[in-house]
């Protein structure tokens, strides 16, 4: 068992829209998981490699985002 000092470091990114719909975004020793919620739901889909994920959003980004 891994005790809570020496545990991986678990990040997460929280987004929202307009409506307040959010978006987490987990990450966990290279692994992601997406949740969505909206309207009192949720749903979870992972874990993705990182990397995977990265290069998903590569391919569907159109070079107008921030740096």
């Amino acid at each position: 068992m891994v005790s809570a000092e020496h545990a991986p470091p678990l990040r997460a990114a929280e987004l929202s829209d307009p409506d307040g719909d959010g978006l987490t975004l987990t990450t966990l020793l290279g692994t992601a998981w997406l949740t969505c919620t909206t309207e009192g739901e949720e749903v979870t889909v992972g874990p993705f490699p990182v990397d995977a994920l990265k290069a998903a959003l590569a391919l569907v980004d159109d070079g107008s985002s921030a740096a």
